[in-house]
């Protein structure tokens, strides 16, 4: 068997690919200068796709329209601000398409392997497979966190909310089996990849440099399909992290009825549909603790907000926020096991800490897409002047809790498999490759 593994998780793509090389051939395609480096750093030559699919142009007869389904799961191209900007980016979406076609078909490729995500090349490849008929599978870090990887025969498509009102409606536990174990010729080692090797910073830059002297269409394309921060926003984004990281857990009594508010990064505002159009974590908190405090007043109750920061995305509430709502309790580092068991109800843009409430019997209000938000499960506002009253509703009523094991046994039978993305084992890798290769 011959696998394309599209990379965007350097470390985990290489332990999980030297897996499946036990019984088969995988050859990876990698969309950056930095991803080729480090995969070169280990002994493996990638397909570079930021560059090779520079060799591929745009047919002037293809119909961008028929398209627009694809490209419009993709960052770059629903947040560029000019139709002529959309235009070039359609054409590097048929380039990386041709160019993926291109390698199934001269390597024979029976499998794909990507990653989730709204880039570029994700899109590329699933169109790509489906026009040569390539079984394609869709990695994430899976519905249960820390517990499970998710591997989809289709696009997950984690914030269409419709797509998933309809996947539950027409769900039956008896048309979808859970791929079988590999038969006894598959012999999979248990055996692990541990000596994995990080190029040093100034190699990574040089080679970034390089590539941009080198070929300037090949950078202009790597940043099409994986838009990057910028030098700034990442320095300032390690920074935070490693600050975060230094923090003790926050010492507090939590008070005895409270609302949860989980945050994100900010990005995410931007990345997906924002129907109430809320700017920042900042402003989104500002919000929330205005609803409740309206709440309180309406009712005669005296519910608290609870905020806890994302521990990769700290530091997203400043400290004249905190000046501003002295009754906000903020913490950077907390035991989100504690907050569950004493949560009123969760308040979220579209954290996964919301489909962690629901199976704690919390009440959730949502405010973004993601793929819990189907109705019965969680509460939405129709504007933020509705937050107060969607937040006493929610603390008055009760989970469809016949909907809810639905859903969880959907995802557990058609995506997830018992593997920890970030503490791979040999059981998680056998996990996988079973999903994989039968």
């Amino acid at each position: 068997m011959r696998i394309l593994f599209i990379s965007s998780k350097r470390h985990f793509d290489l332990v999980t690919g030297q897996y499946l090389g036990h019984h088969a051939r995988v050859l990876y395609a990698v969309a950056t200068p930095a991803d080729s480096l480090f995969f070169r750093e280990n002994g493996i030559r990638a397909l570079e796709t930021f560059r090779e699919a520079t060799k591929f142009s745009c047919p002037g007869s293809c119909n961008k329209q028929n398209l627009l389904k694809y490209l419009e799961e993709t960052g770059t191209y629903m947040t560029a601000g000019t139709q002529e900007r959309k235009d070039e980016i359609a054409e590097i979406f048929i380039s990386c398409s041709m160019f993926f076609q291109h390698v199934f078909r001269k390597y024979s490729i029976e499998r794909c392997v990507v990653h989730e995500r709204n880039f570029l090349d994700t899109a590329a490849a699933q169109h790509a497979s489906e026009l040569c008929g390539i079984r394609t599978f869709y990695l994430s870090s899976g519905f249960f966190r820390g517990k499970t990887v998710t591997i989809a025969p289709e696009r997950i498509r984690f914030t269409d909310v419709d797509t998933w009102q309809k996947r539950i409606a027409e769900f039956n536990p008896e048309n979808i089996v859970k791929a079988p174990c590999p038969p006894c010729d598959l012999d999979f080692s248990r055996e692990t990849v541990t000596d994995i090797k990080k190029a040093p910073a100034w190699k990574t830059a040089a080679s970034r440099l390089s590539a941009t002297l080198l070929s300037p269409a090949a950078a202009r394309l790597s940043g099409m399909l994986r838009p990057g921060k910028g030098l700034r926003r990442a320095a300032i984004s390690r920074i935070r992290k490693q600050r975060a990281r230094a923090l003790k857990p926050d010492r507090v009594t939590l008070p005895p009825r409270f609302v949860l508010l989980p945050l994100q990064g900010n990005e995410i505002l931007s990345e997906v549909p924002n129907p109430l159009d809320i700017k920042n974590m900042e402003h989104l908190t500002g919000i929330v603790a205005n609803a409740i405090d309206k709440m309180n007043s309406r009712h005669g109750l005296d519910h608290r907000l609870v905020v806890k920061e994302h521990p990769l995305r700290p530091f997203v509430i400043g400290t004249s926020f905190t000046r501003r709502f002295p009754d906000v309790i903020l913490l950077r580092k907390f035991d989100m096991n504690r907050l569950f068991e004493s949560a009123s109800a969760v308040v979220t843009f579209n954290s996964l800490a919301g489909f962690e409430a629901l199976q704690a019997n919390i009440p959730v209000v949502m405010l973004g897409p993601l793929f819990y938000g189907i109705k019965g499960l969680v509460h939405r506002p129709s504007c933020t002047a509705d937050l107060a009253e969607t937040i006493y509703r929610a603390l008055n009523s009760s989970t469809d809790q016949a909907l809810l094991h639905r859903l969880i046994s959907y995802l557990k039978t058609r995506y997830e498999v018992e593997a920890d993305r970030k503490n791979l084992d040999a059981e998680g890798l056998y996990n996988i490759a079973c999903r994989i290769c039968t």
